[in-house]
């Protein structure tokens, strides 16, 4: 909801005024966390940080816009990657060491919270408006009065927490803009694919998590989370407690794997029984 509210209110001018980025900045700012909820982005990977490590900032040449046959539209013409149905972002080098990681997503149809738009509207912004662009650009590139500059992780995070006071603070969202941070992004995607009901695997492959750490963004709390699940409940009359492993040699139950008592199979493991926080909250 805080994602389709900040979209929302960069695309009606919300964020914007006296002693803030420009207009085109705003937009860009905008269009980079609706990218990295999508693909479930790290700061570090699509905006400049304080420290730098492995991880490569996503570049233009990162970047290929597709039809529905697959095809690679180039970036030749603004026009021509308007067509677009399909984006794929290549992740030249990330945290998990992996080089060369591609994930693609689809146009969704929304008018504001669509993967394709987003990049569309970041790549077309940099090609009309950034002086001596290449392929290796970075996507975060900015042009205005002259001055070439690179949108920061704190830019994004002072852009998100002025949103969520001007769009309803917590009354609306549930938090204070204080809550939330550039993290909430990478969260909020692995938390709302999650609700739809998406495997462990796929969430762990969409963000390139290479273990189900990611469980921690969940939060047990969420009243969607519970959906059928009483029902769920009383398929199965007898198993250990979730959380513990049962050691049938002396009764005694340890580590923190659960194990059903008929089939040998085992309950998703959720290894971290610490109080959650909010999808969008900033203390993970």
């Amino acid at each position: 909801m805080f994602a389709r509210a900040w979209g929302d209110g960069v695309a009606t001018g919300v964020g914007v005024g006296p002693g803030r980025p420009g207009r085109g900045t705003e937009r860009s700012i905008a269009d980079i966390a609706i990218t990295a909820y999508f693909f479930a982005m790290r700061s570090c990977e699509i905006t400049n940080t304080p420290r730098l490590g492995r991880t490569k900032i996503l570049r233009l040449k990162g970047v290929t816009f597709r039809n529905d046959k697959g095809d690679d539209l180039g970036m030749s013409n603004c026009n021509v990657i308007e067509l677009a149905t399909r984006v794929t972002v290549t992740f030249e080098d990330q945290k998990n060491g992996l080089k060369m990681d591609r994930r693609t997503h689809q146009r969704t149809g929304d008018p504001v919270m669509c993967p394709v738009r987003s990049l569309t509207s970041l790549v077309r912004r940099i090609l009309e408006t950034v002086t001596g662009f290449n392929d290796d650009t970075q996507i975060n590139t900015v042009e205005e009065q002259g001055r070439v500059t690179h949108i920061t992780g704190e830019q994004l995070r002072r852009s998100m927490r002025e949103t969520c006071k001007e769009r309803g603070g917590k009354e609306a969202f549930g938090y204070n803009a204080d809550e939330i941070g550039t993290r909430s992004l990478r969260s909020g995607a692995a938390m709302g694919l999650f609700l739809m009901n998406h495997s462990v695997a796929k969430i762990m492959m969409l963000g390139r998590w290479s273990s189900d750490a990611f469980l921690v963004y969940i939060r047990p709390q969420v009243m969607e989370w519970t959906n059928q699940m009483s029902g769920d409940m009383i398929v199965h009359d007898s198993f250990f407690d979730a959380g513990e492993k049962h050691n049938s040699k002396n009764g005694g139950r340890q580590g923190s794997e659960s194990e059903r008592t008929r089939g040998g199979t085992h309950t998703i493991i959720l290894r971290n029984d610490k109080e959650r926080t909010d999808t969008m909250h900033l203390h993970h």
